[in-house]
């Protein structure tokens, strides 16, 4: 898939009025999927695309601007458990996904709305916005991108620049620490279970989102380690 340029952000419009951060996404077309993800590092990714098959992402690449150069394929489960340590082997986290992807010049950019849930716990809003493409073509391109996301981002925070793999390492490792002082009385986990999930429309979330500001102040350290996005002057 080549190089990628991502991040995460809460958005302050997501109760309200919907926004794109490029006009050109106006007219693409939005297609709804649910991945289910294994977490294991921020360099490889591994999920059940659409509740069907595994499939394996692995980063090679990444600058000093926050481009990622990934590439994709297919994996048995018998290989994909390979990669999985034994904190995360029990953990899933299921991402429904509303996304939207159209060409711009010679940049892929796409606008994603996301509904996460790691195992049992609350559904989570995020939004997600990337560029595919040529780095030095899609320079002026991210720079116009990065200004909209930091406008519609709730107190203009972006949380994250990078990968699914490291987005959904970090919520996995979050919901981990926070399940710590329980560990004596959960219930043992199913090594053997199907990471599978059936696919459907990303719809209303069923389950409140209920993290609260201690847990958003929580969830911006745990992520304080990403690339910060202020350190890009040359695209602005």
């Amino acid at each position: 898939m080549g190089w990628e340029w991502r991040v995460f952000f809460r958005a302050s419009d997501a109760d309200g009025a919907f926004e794109f951060v490029h006009p050109g996404l106006c007219s693409g077309c939005e297609k709804r999927r649910t991945d289910v993800y294994q977490p294991v590092s921020d360099e490889v990714g591994l999920k059940e695309r659409g509740g069907r098959r595994l499939e394996l992402k692995i980063r090679s690449k990444r600058d000093a601007n926050g481009w990622e150069k990934w590439s994709k394929s297919r994996v048995r489960e018998a290989d994909a458990s390979k990669y999985v340590d034994a904190r995360h082997r029990c953990m899933r986290v299921s991402v429904a996904k509303r996304r939207v992807q159209e060409c711009v010049g010679d940049a892929l950019i796409e606008q994603t709305e996301l509904q996460v849930s790691v195992g049992d716990g609350p559904v989570q809003i995020w939004r997600t916005v990337a560029v595919e493409g040529k780095r030095a073509r899609c320079a002026h391109l991210v720079g116009e991108v990065l200004l909209a996301c930091t406008r519609q981002a709730t107190g203009g925070r972006l949380e994250l620049c990078g990968g699914y793999p490291a987005f959904v390492l970090r919520l996995a490792n979050e919901a981990a620490a926070q399940a710590e002082p329980a560990a004596p009385g959960s219930q043992p986990c199913d090594h053997h279970s199907n990471m599978g999930a059936p696919e459907g429309p990303l719809g209303p979330a069923s389950r409140s989102d209920s993290t609260g500001a201690q847990a958003s102040q929580s969830r911006m350290a745990s992520m304080s380690a990403c690339a910060p996005l202020d350190h890009i002057p040359q695209l602005m």
